[in-house]
């Protein structure tokens, strides 16, 4: 059904039932999938390509032109929105701003209310975004991660799948796979209850840890990881890969910077870490 009052254009193309609310607009090379709802007052832009099952609130504006100044109008982008997806009220996803490049949201998303999707966005399937989260451009943000309100991402930083923010925290660096963050950069662990909600085992969760291995202080190790005998990592490293046996890994994401001076650290305690060229 379309309200009387909305203005959808002729070359729209509209699936079967659309519902399209008061006074809601609908431009040319727009098309939506079957079963869709456009709330009053939306307004999908040229290059809006809309799943099916879509819901799109009031006041939201989708597919409107990127804000980045060295960007031409004529150049044919667009904004993809997977099947039953929910965009709330107020909310805004750009287009791409490469020929033929769309800024994609995934299937069974939900972005809360005046939530932002910068130009050549890539979201999975299954996110949910909070109210007021700013996304800038090129931000990738994998399936199953969830933002809570306020977040804040920095253009062309990457998301991994499962990662859970903390209300008003900020990324201005990639985010590992299935960890939690808050404030500003600040890792604090897995997503344990994300991966158990998946039905992740306790198995798949937990590193393995080696004889001998010395970790140093606010090292952090993530997921289902194994530490090699005699191993020796880092103060403050962050640990996304297996570490060899009897190597000696540091820095954020932890790599190979030598050899421990014993076979089994954690004995002699010895915390140096030797010259490395970083």
């Amino acid at each position: 059904m379309i309200h009387e009052t909305a203005v959808v254009s002729e070359d729209a193309v509209v699936g079967e039932g659309v519902e399209i609310g008061p006074y809601a607009i609908v431009e040319e090379d727009v098309e939506i999938g079957a079963g869709s709802k456009i709330a009053a007052h939306a307004i999908l832009r040229s290059g809006a390509r809309i799943g099916a099952s879509v819901t799109i609130e009031s006041f939201a504006v989708i597919a409107g032109l990127p804000q980045d100044l060295s960007f031409d109008p004529s150049t044919k982008t667009y904004v993809r929105i997977g099947d039953r997806t929910t965009v709330r009220e107020g909310s805004t996803i750009n287009r791409a701003t490469k020929e033929g490049e769309a800024t994609r949201e995934g299937e069974d998303c939900f972005l809360m209310a005046v939530t932002h999707l910068g130009h050549d966005c890539k979201i999975g399937n299954r996110v949910i975004i909070g109210n007021n989260s700013l996304l800038g451009g090129f931000v990738s943000v994998d399936d199953f991660a969830f933002l809570g309100g306020n977040s804040g991402i920095h253009q062309f930083c990457r998301i991994g799948k499962g990662v859970m923010f903390g209300g008003d925290s900020t990324a201005t660096q990639d985010v590992p796979p299935f960890t939690m963050i808050a404030g500003r950069n600040e890792l604090f662990g897995l997503n344990v209850v994300g991966l158990r909600r998946r039905g992740v085992s306790r198995e798949g969760i937990n590193p393995k840890i080696g004889d001998g291995v010395l970790i140093s202080a606010g090292a952090k190790i993530l997921g289902n990881i194994a530490v090699g005998e005699g191993a020796k990592i880092g103060a403050g490293s962050v640990v996304l890969r297996d570490v060899p046996p009897h190597t000696t890994v540091a820095g954020v994401p932890a790599k190979v910077v030598g050899k421990p001076d014993s076979d089994l650290p954690a004995l002699n305690m010895n915390h140096e870490i030797p010259d490395y060229e970083w």
